[in-house]
């Protein structure tokens, strides 16, 4: 089988949610024969290393330009009437546009998968250029989620863009929910949201868990380095809200009853807002970039997952699970996730009892980890496998009809 698949922005590093569930994802197709041809777009030219690896796993991989100047995004505006802002900003020139349709005839894919809404415009246009379908893989309720944003959002400039993005969004993401062949969403949440709202066929596909050793790993060192362990990205709007909620509505309270308790919060490039919060409590180290999130996450006694404003599926809430550690999230941060999968965490939503959760686990820690076995049935390769046997029996279908 061979599959062009169209995503929204580079997929390495794997350094944020959507970035590793495509690439997992791809990962996972790699490993069972499927061959792959990478579309992308970056703002900046990606490192010869990052390309390499790209390659090793799709030999052929196309990577476009979004540029910042003003010209470059004047002359995309008219494409917003036909997706949206962020749409638009990935519709390629005229003379790439020819390159790329030469490129993907040259590759002959049975098939486009679109990850995530952005390459929309692209891939129906190879769809009607080309006479090649598309699975469409959702990652949210797009314009939801920027509605929440804007919401949140501390400055005019931001809240511009952002209603700028969510212009004609809803309509895009019916359009193509409608247009592809099937939709995989990554909630179940979500996946109910569409099927009351859309006409297509939309299932539900759950992010994969690192496969390759995260949740393979039987036997807990038994050293914890650190009490309670925060970990994600470091500089976006959701994480610094859910950070700053944790560190001033939890954290006092924790330091009350345990006034040794060693708080890390660990990432990525850590905003001067998210450095300022840490150093405000000396008990609270911050940690940047991480070399080891794995053994982070396995030598920390209790994991926290504050999150406040989420949709899709919080897939860092995942791989703390899938560490073999107790996790403590809110209601937010399991969002999209099964009845059974929800029911391993210790879901809290005020601070005092978010606090007393921890303290609970801290003192006595009673609990119970999960059967990483079956989580890797769940959350694995043999998800991919059915994926493929799907997508395999639609395509003859959709050719018989043709």
């Amino acid at each position: 089988m061979k599959i062009t698949v169209i995503c929204h922005e580079i997929p390495l590093p794997p350094n944020h949610g959507g970035r590793v569930d495509m690439w997992r994802r791809l990962l996972a197709f790699a490993r069972l024969g499927v061959q792959l041809q990478i579309i992308s777009w970056s703002y900046e030219p990606p490192e010869e290393t990052i390309i390499r690896e790209i390659q090793q796993t799709a030999p052929s991989f196309i990577n476009i330009p979004i540029k910042r100047q003003l010209g470059y995004r004047l002359r995309r505006l008219p494409n917003i009437l036909q997706g949206s802002l962020y749409a638009a900003l990935r519709w390629p020139e005229k003379t790439l546009r020819r390159e790329i349709v030469a490129a993907v005839q040259e590759f002959n894919p049975d098939c486009l998968w679109l990850d995530g809404f952005h390459g929309g415009l692209l891939a129906c246009y190879l769809e009607e250029r080309l006479g090649v379908p598309f699975f469409y893989r959702s990652q949210n309720i797009e314009h939801v989620y920027l509605d929440k944003l804007r919401k949140s959002s501390r400055g005019l400039r931001s809240w511009l863009v952002l209603a700028a993005g969510r212009f004609r969004l809803r309509a895009f993401e019916k359009k193509l929910i409608e247009t592809s062949l099937c939709v995989y969403d990554i909630s179940l949440d979500d996946m109910a949201f569409w099927q009351r709202s859309c006409k297509g066929d939309i299932r539900w596909l759950p992010p994969l868990l690192d496969w390759n050793g995260l949740c393979l790993r039987e036997n807990h060192p038994g050293i914890f380095e650190c009490d309670v362990l925060f970990l994600g990205n470091l500089n976006t709007e959701n994480n610094i809200f859910a950070l700053r909620w944790f560190l001033e509505e939890v954290v006092p309270q924790l330091l009350r009853t345990l006034p040794q308790c060693r708080i890390w919060v660990a990432g990525s490039k850590p905003v001067p807002q998210v450095r300022a919060m840490c150093e405000r409590v000396k008990e609270v180290s911050l940690l940047v970039d991480p070399e080891d999130a794995v053994a982070l996450l396995r030598s920390s006694r209790v994991l926290v997952n504050p999150a406040q404003r989420c949709s899709g599926v919080n897939l860092k809430s995942l791989d703390m699970l899938a560490a073999c550690r107790p996790v403590v999230s809110t209601s937010q941060g399991v969002t999209g996730l099964p009845r059974e999968v929800k029911e391993l965490f210790f879901i809290n939503d005020s601070p005092e009892a978010f606090a007393k959760a921890i303290l609970g686990l801290l003192e006595n820690g009673a609990w119970h980890p999960p059967d990483i076995w079956w989580l890797s049935g769940q959350f694995g390769l043999a998800r991919i496998e059915s994926l493929v046997s799907e997508m395999r029996e639609r395509l003859a279908v959709w050719r018989h009809c043709q």
